[in-house]
This record gives C-alpha cells, sequence and structure tokens, in this order.
C-alpha cells in the first residue's frame, strides 16, 4: 500500500512539475499578460522632481543604478512631476535626475524588501552638463502607503544571534525580533492575532500553504540565502488578502565582486557542566553533562556569472548559492521500568507497593477459563506455568532485566536507555539567479531544499531498535521550493511584474522495525503498541504515535503527509498624471495526499483491574492487582487496531484587487482598493469526507435534522463533491499618508 502511495504521488509531482514549468515559461514572454498571475509586492523608488521654486518639472529623466550590480533602470516624470520604478532588488542605489536647462543631482537611497523608497529631488538652474552630488544616503521612507511594518536590514540579519535548538538556524526566527510579534517555533501570531494565520512570501510571491497558514518551519531556505526580511502587522495594500500581517523574505543575490564566507557553530557537552540534577555518572561515579553534541557549518558564495554577458560594461548575469549542514547527537535519559527476572516467570511475592507491603494478585473473574479459581487471590502471588499465555511467553525473552537499582524497591525506573543517544541531521542548500535580459526586463530565480532526518522514541529506550519492543521511528522531512519572478517595464509609465512559485513539503514516519509477526495480529508485520496501567508499571512498547496527538494511543506503522502548494501571480502598474494604479490577479493551488496510519500495527491495553479484587466497590480494586501479571495470563483489557486510507485533498482560490495611489497633493496621497478573493473550498479524489448534514433528517434521532453523509453520487451520499462557494468576498480599502516635511 505504501509503495502504491509513492508511486502515485510522484506521478502527480510529475505532472504538476510540468504544468509549473509551462506556466513559467508563459510568464517569461508574457504571452498570458492576463491569465492566471497576481500582483507581487512591490519594492522600489518613488519621488518627483521640481524647481527652486517648488514648481513640478514633467518629463524630466530619472535613472536609477543599483551600486552592487551596475543594473541601469531609467524613466521620466509624469504631468505633475513624479516617478516611479518598481521591481528593483534591495540595495543600495544610486538616482540622478537632470532636465533640460537644469543642472543634474545625484544621491543615494536605500531599497527595502517589501516597500517603496521616497526621494524628491529640487533641481536648479544651470547646464545639463553641472552635476550636483548629494553625498548624504536619502533616508529610505515610504511616504505614499498607509502600511506600517518592520524592516530587518542585512547587517541585523547577519549579525543577529538566532537559537539554534534541534534544527539549524531558521529565517523565521527573524520575525520574533519585529515589534508586536509573539511566539515560538511551534506557534506565533502578529499583533494580537490568530496564530498562524500570515503571508509568507519569497520574493514577493506568496506561499500557498496547505495546512497551517504562516507556518514555515519544514519549508525554510538556508539561513545564509536570506539577506532582507520585513514584518508587515498593517497589510493595508489590497494586494494582501489572506491572513493578519505579513512577512516577506528577500533572496540574496550575488553582485559584481565575487565573495563568499563559511561559519562554524559547536555546541559538545565538553563545554558544559553537569546540571543541578545529573542524570550520566562515569564509571568511578562521577556526574557527568548531559549529551550535547551540535554541529551547525555551511559556505555561502556569490558573485557575476563569468560568461559573455555584458550589458554597457557590466555583468548581466549573477548567482548566490548557500548550503547549510546540522548535525546533532540527541541525548537519550529517559529511565524505563521492566519487570524482574522473578516476575516475568510468574513470581510476584515481592511485587510490593511504596510502603514496602505486598500487592495481592487475583485471577481474572472468568469462570470459563479458571474454573473455581475465577476471582480469587492466586497463592503465595505466584501464577502456576501452565497458566501462562503462550503469546505472552513468546515475547519474555525480548523484555531486557533491570540494570539499576530504581525506585519503589527496585521496581520502577529500574532499566537504563539501551540507546544512549541517536543522530539528527539536516542538510540545506538554496541558489539564486539573476539575470538583466534587457535595460527593460530582468528575471529572478531561487531554488532550496531542506532535507531533515530525526529518529523519534516514543518511550524509554530499554532496548535496542533491532528488538521487536522497540519505540523507536523514523522522522523524514524533504523542503523544497521554486521561486520565480519576471519585471519588464513597457513603457516609462507601464510596469509589469509576475512570478510564480512551487513549495512543497514531504512528511515521512515510519515504524523502524517492520520485519516482526505477533500471533495476535493477523497478517501484521510491525510489532503492535502496548500498554500497561496501576503501580510499578512497565515501560510500553512498540511505537505509540497517540503519545503526541493528546488524545489517543495507536500502533503507529506509516505516516506519510505529501504538501505541495502552486501560486502564479501578476501586477500592472501604470502611472497617469497624479495616479500610480495597480492591477493584479493571483490563483492558487494546493495539494496534500495523507495516509495515516498511526493505529494499523494494533493496541493491547493491559490493567491493574484484570487481576484486582473481583469486587469493584472494595477500595482496594484501583490498587491491587498487576497489568504486567495481566498479560502473563493473556487477559487484554482492550484492543484496537484501525487502517487509514489514502486521501487526496485539493484545494484553489482566485484573488483579483484594483489599487489607485492619488497624489492629491505633493504632500497628501491617498489610497483606494478593492480586493475580491474567490476561495474554493477543498475536494477530496475519492469523495472520502464525511459531515453533518444539517438538512437532512437523522434516522437514528427520530428524524431530527443533523445527519451524517459524506460526499459523492453513493446511496446515502450528499450528491455533492464539495462545500459551497462563497462569492461576496469583497474587502474595500481606504487610506490616506500625509507627509509632514519634504527632504531634498
Amino acid at each position: 500500500m505504501t509503495h502504491k502511495f509513492g508511486v502515485l504521488y510522484l506521478r502527480i509531482c510529475e505532472f504538476v512539475k510540468v504544468a509549473f514549468l509551462a506556466a513559467l515559461l508563459a510568464s517569461l514572454g508574457l504571452l498570458l499578460p492576463s491569465a492566471n498571475l497576481h500582483a507581487q509586492v512591490q519594492a522600489g523608488i518613488s519621488g518627483t522632481v521640481a524647481d527652486s521654486t517648488g514648481a513640478v518639472i514633467p518629463g524630466a529623466k530619472v535613472t536609477i543604478i543599483n551600486t552592487s550590480t551596475g543594473v541601469v533602470s531609467d524613466t521620466t516624470t509624469t504631468s505633475i512631476g513624479a516617478f516611479t520604478v518598481v521591481g528593483l532588488l534591495p540595495g543600495t542605489y544610486s538616482v540622478a535626475a537632470d532636465s533640460r536647462g537644469f543642472k543634474n543631482v545625484k544621491s543615494q537611497v536605500t531599497v527595502e524588501v517589501a516597500s517603496m523608497s521616497t526621494i524628491n529631488f529640487t533641481l536648479q538652474p544651470g547646464s545639463m552638463g553641472e552635476t550636483v552630488n548629494v553625498k548624504e544616503t536619502a533616508i529610505s521612507l515610504d511616504t505614499t502607503s498607509p502600511s506600517i511594518g518592520t524592516t530587518l536590514e542585512p547587517e541585523l540579519v547577519q549579525d543577529a544571534p538566532i537559537e539554534i535548538s534541534g534544527m539549524a538556524r531558521q529565517i523565521d526566527s527573524f520575525m520574533y525580533l519585529a515589534p508586536g510579534v509573539e511566539g515560538s517555533a511551534s506557534y506565533h501570531f502578529i499583533d494580537g492575532g490568530v496564530t498562524y494565520e500570515n503571508e509568507v512570501q519569497f520574493n514577493g510571491v506568496p506561499v500557498a500553504f496547505v495546512q497551517f497558514q504562516g507556518n514555515q518551519t519544514n519549508v525554510n531556505p538556508p539561513y545564509e540565502a536570506v539577506n532582507e526580511f520585513r514584518v508587515n502587522s498593517s497589510t493595508f495594500d489590497s494586494q494582501y488578502g489572506l491572513g493578519q500581517g505579513a512577512v516577506t523574505f528577500n533572496m540574496a543575490s550575488g553582485t559584481n565582486s565575487l565573495h563568499g564566507d563559511g561559519f562554524e557553530i559547536l555546541r559538545n557537552q565538553l563545554f558544559d557542566s553537569d546540571g543541578f540534577f545529573p542524570t550520566r555518572f562515569g564509571a568511578n561515579g562521577k556526574p557527568l553533562p548531559p549529551i550535547d553534541q551540535q554541529n551547525n557549518y555551511g559556505f555561502t558564495v556569490g558573485g557575476p556569472v563569468l560568461l559573455p554577458r555584458i550589458y554597457n560594461g557590466k555583468n548581466r548575469t549573477f548567482f548566490h548559492f548557500s548550503s547549510d549542514w546540522f548535525r546533532q547527537n540527541q541525548a537519550l535519559s529517559q529511565l524505563g521500568t521492566v519487570p524482574t527476572a522473578a516476575m516475568k516467570t510468574g513470581d510476584f511475592t515481592n511485587f510490593v507497593n511504596a510502603s514496602g507491603q505486598q500487592i495481592p494478585i487475583y485471577y481474572p473473574n472468568d469462570p470459563a477459563r479458571f474454573g473455581a479459581d475465577a476471582g480469587q487471590p492466586i497463592p503465595g502471588n505466584k501464577i502456576p506455568p501452565g497458566q501462562i499465555s503462550p503469546l505472552s511467553s513468546g515475547l519474555l525473552q525480548s523484555i531486557p532485566s533491570p540494570d539499576r537499582a530504581g525506585l519503589n524497591f527496585g521496581l520502577q525506573q529500574n532499566k537504563s536507555p539501551a540507546v544512549s543517544s541517536f543522530a539528527i541531521s539536516q542538510f540545506l542548500w538554496d541558489y539564486t539567479v539573476d539575470e538583466t535580459l534587457t535595460s527593460s526586463q530582468s528575471i529572478h530565480f531561487s531554488q532550496w531544499r531542506d532535507r531533515v532526518s530525526s529518529p523519534t522514541f516514543t518511550s524509554a529506550s530499554i532496548v535496542p531498535s533491532t528488538n521487536p519492543l522497540q519505540s523507536e521511528y523514523s522522522n523524514t522531512n524533504l523542503g523544497s521550493g521554486y521561486v520565480l519572478n519576471y519585471n519588464k517595464n513597457i513603457r516609462t509609465n507601464l510596469v509589469v511584474t509576475a512570478g510564480a512559485d512551487w513549495i512543497g513539503n514531504v512528511i515521512g514516519q515510519h515504524n523502524e522495525d517492520n520485519t516482526v509477526s505477533f500471533g495476535a495480529v493477523a497478517g501484521g508485520t510491525t510489532f503492535p503498541l502496548v500498554n500497561f496501567d496501576g503501580q510499578n508499571v512497565p515501560s510500553s512498547w512498540g511505537v505509540n504515535e497517540g503519545a503526541y496527538l493528546e488524545c489517543c494511543a495507536g500502533g503507529m506503522t506509516v505516516i506519510n503527509n505529501r504538501m505541495l502548494g502552486l501560486v502564479g501571480v501578476n501586477n500592472w502598474m501604470w502611472s497617469k498624471g497624479r495616479h500610480a494604479f495597480n492591477f493584479g490577479f493571483q490563483i492558487r493551488r494546493t495539494y496534500q495526499d495523507t495516509i495515516d496510519c498511526n493505529f494499523c500495527s494494533g493496541t493491547f491495553n493491559f490493567s491493574q483491574r484484570t487481576t484486582s479484587t473481583p469486587d469493584s466497590s472494595d477500595p482496594n480494586f484501583g490498587t491491587y492487582g498487576s497489568s504486567f501479571a495481566s498479560f502473563l495470563l493473556g487477559e487484554v483489557d482492550a484492543t484496537e487496531r484501525i487502517f487509514a486510507n489514502n486521501i487526496k485533498l485539493r484545494n484553489k482560490a482566485f484573488a483579483t484587487y484594483a489599487q489607485d495611489q492619488f497624489k492629491l497633493t505633493k504632500n497628501l496621497t491617498i489610497n483606494l482598493g478593492l480586493r475580491w478573493d474567490i476561495l474554493v473550498p477543498f475536494t477530496e479524489e475519492h469523495n472520502d469526507i464525511v459531515f453533518v448534514d444539517r438538512t437532512a433528517p437523522d434516522p437514528g434521532a427520530g428524524g431530527i435534522p443533523g445527519a451524517a453523509t459524506k460526499f459523492g453520487t453513493c446511496t446515502g451520499c450528499s450528491g455533492i463533491t464539495r462545500a459551497a462557494i462563497h462569492w461576496k468576498n469583497f474587502q474595500p480599502r481606504v487610506g490616506l499618508s500625509y507627509q509632514l516635511r519634504t527632504y531634498p
């Protein structure tokens, strides 16, 4: 079943990859300029050009040069002396303005990720051959948008002390440095919003999350692959629609200079103290620090691609590559509990409580099996060898013996870990290529992989992984990302940007031992989960995935969760007089194929009540008896085995919007926008979705409305394959911004 599931998933992936690449090629050539694409987050420079009297200068030429790459962007001012250039990479730019009859003016400005920088020029009368250089770099301010956010500059990104805990450094750790962001790797929220409700964007293209919006831990690129980051706590612009707040990452790019760096971060118990409560001891009984061996290392290299791709004396193809390795030896210090050698033979003479008093063992109240002994105390607290179940007897040789004094007269926590540590490994890599196709168009492409292997033990590691009673399962994750951006200046006042991404995540969990047959589980190849309750309880046997569900216990065989999100975006920006119009469209498509077999190996629960006094009203009912004695007798309290279907969920969403940035005066800008989201509820390829139909009569409740049904057209099915679409999700946006002072 697992192999068939994997083959089907790979076929789906190959089909979607072909479709995705076709969409990318189409966007590059603008073959589908108004089709399934959507607006990107803008990053660029806007401003005005005026003379010394404050009168605007229409038709002035504005030249913008990236100081790191030499890439040039040109535009001219509109009838009100305004200009806007978008699609710029974050960084420092040299900006020059000139017009006939005036001296040229040059200045520098910093462009931040996901924001517009404003620079205003005042030209003095004179010859165009004269140039006025403004030495100071203009302050990076966006004076035209009412959005509120925080940008973390490259210097902070490089130097921030990001905590390493079980994985390599995570880029989403940046967001906690921004005001109003709270949480941790397992949850976060912006400005008191709902947990995991923020938009996430790479190079301005949003991520289509499958399960938890904003949870990017398993799909992150390497830490060094990002050079700037922004948190928008107020997503005013109509290009934002899903979630509260947005975080935007800008992928690092190469420059005209070849550069690189390497790093290593080391942790080891050799540098640690023993701790207040030591858990490890040497041969001489001296306390030892817990095992903590972490190593995070990698390198980055970037620069120009030395090919005959020269434009205006500058290379126009740049690359940036990052790699990141993480290794950790995770200590296993949890002590286990195992029965004594005497107890494995049925001798419970020394089975005592915390006060040292013997705990009586009774025959189960089953006259058909035990006859007149049913419900009676077992003489001497010793189970006769003939009463021990053959199935139980077959497992006795796999049960280890105590190897430490333990607690409660050696009957609890009496077994040291048989596996002292396990290895966690993670490998991430990323590359980005930036290409200036012509003076008016460019493309940017990034790809990354994030592979993690992290074994997990669901109970104390009392036996090695080769023992049938072992509790280890492999836990692997593969995150992949592809992001493409395209920018073209059709005219000085018309710019089109397009982008697409493919971001997926494959989580696989497999029982470490799938070669064990057990007579009590028909056709099983994985040892079931065995649980015990009561006093002096043995540690559980088998893999218990339910230990992390906080609701139930189940014997896990395999869990596969394959998620993929596709996004296409397109934006048209048109400047006309006092107006800067943005029109955009978006399409999202998500896939999730799951097989959740966390109960497939079977579960057996043994209770001390089975071998306790048969009188449930007796105050000793909950303290007498032994769950391990119940196991030896083969008397199971409860069993469970549930098989899982291969679920294939599909979902899509569309959005379109329009925004007008109306510069009413030199200092006052009014923003008007409207967004329309069309969210299509998910479907399942086999219609395996059960729900409650509020209008259908329930025959089990006397015909009261509210009956369980499922998708599909089968007998008793609902006759539908998805929930209804809500067509009225309109979001108007109105805002203004006022610049109190105009900076030259």
